[in-house]
């Protein structure tokens, strides 16, 4: 019979596994401590993407900006600027407007 410490300690090894097995290698190292809870390693992994949502924000932008209707097809166009207002929207930014 599982006691109440062993089943919390099994759903915590599940929870690890899950959260190393999903990441990059890279982010995995920034990640690893030994004895750390499942949940400081999900703040850690979440403080990550925070941090970098500005940075991908900002090149999102320049992009969005940069891109010149000149070198599509109209549709090929509205399809690439469909990619951007989706990936804008990943990171809760509003779409940008004309500039």
């Amino acid at each position: 019979m599982c006691t109440k410490f062993g089943l919390l300690h099994q759903v915590e090894s599940c929870v690890h596994n899950w959260i190393y097995q999903s990441i990059t290698n890279n982010m995995l190292y920034l990640t690893v401590e030994p004895e750390k809870m499942a949940f400081a390693i999900w703040t850690t992994v979440e403080g990550l993407f925070h941090a970098n949502k500005q940075s991908r924000v900002i090149i999102l932008h320049h992009e969005f900006h940069s891109t010149v209707v000149r070198t599509f097809f109209i549709n090929d166009y509205y399809k690439h600027m469909k990619v951007f207002t989706g990936s804008l929207c990943d990171v809760s930014t509003p779409s940008p407007g004309p500039s």
